[in-house]
C-alpha cells in the first residue's frame, strides 16, 4: 500500500504559476489514471473543518466525479482541525459538508483533529477497509475475538463478584440466624 499526499489547491509554496500549474496538472493526471487502473482505491479529501467546503474544493470535486470517475465507494472526506472548532458549528459545518458533497460521497466525514489524535483509527479503519480489505476482514475478525474474549472475562468478573455477594449474604444470614437463636434462649432462660 501507498499514500500519496498531493499538493493543495493553492499550491501556496510554488514558485511561480508555471510550476503551480505544473503541481495541478500533475495532481490531476496522477488521479485520472491512477482510478482508471486500480492502482488509486481510496481518494481522502481533507477539508478545514473551520471553512467546510471551499470553491477550489467544490471544483475538485468535480473533477473527481466528472473527469478522475472516483466514485461514491472511493471517495471520503475528512474534516480537520476539529478541536479548533466549537461542537455546534462543527455540526452545522459537517451538515453543510454532507449537503453539498451528497452526489460524491457515500459516508459521513470522519472528524480528525491531530492535536489530540481524534479519529486517527478511523481513518486506519477505513484505509484498511477500502485497500486492503482481506486485511480488514482479519482485523474486524481479530476485534470480535478481542471484543468476545473481554464479554467473557467481565462475565467470569461478574460471576465471581455475584458469588462473594452471595457468600456474604450467606454469611451475613447465617450470623443473624445465631444472634436471633442467641437472644431467644437468653429469653427463654430468663
Amino acid at each position: 500500500m501507498r499514500i500519496v499526499d498531493a499538493p493543495g489547491y493553492g499550491f501556496a509554496f510554488a514558485a511561480d504559476d508555471a510550476e503551480s500549474a505544473a503541481l495541478h496538472s500533475m495532481t490531476r493526471d496522477f488521479l485520472s489514471s491512477g482510478v482508471a487502473s486500480g492502482r488509486v482505491k481510496l481518494v481522502l479529501l481533507i477539508l478545514d473543518a473551520r471553512h467546510g467546503v471551499k470553491l477550489p474544493d467544490a471544483e475538485f470535486l468535480r473533477f473527481l466525479r466528472a473527469e478522475a470517475h472516483v466514485g461514491q465507494r472511493r471517495l471520503r472526506i475528512v474534516l480537520n482541525k476539529c478541536d479548533l472548532v466549537p461542537p455546534d458549528k462543527l455540526a452545522r459545518v459537517a451538515a453543510l459538508v454532507r449537503e453539498q458533497t451528497h452526489r460524491g460521497v457515500r459516508e459521513p466525514p470522519l472528524f480528525v483533529s491531530s492535536r489530540n489524535a481524534q479519529a486517527i483509527d478511523d481513518i486506519r479503519r477505513e484505509l484498511a477497509r477500502t485497500v486492503c480489505p482481506s486485511f480488514y476482514t482479519r482485523l474486524l475478525a481479530g476485534a470480535e475475538q478481542r471484543e468476545q474474549r473481554d464479554k467473557a472475562q467481565a462475565a467470569i468478573k461478574v460471576s465471581e463478584a455475584e458469588e462473594q455477594e452471595r457468600l456474604v449474604r450467606l454469611r451475613y444470614n447465617q450470623k443473624r440466624r445465631r444472634v436471633q437463636k442467641q437472644r431467644r434462649n437468653d429469653l427463654s432462660r430468663k
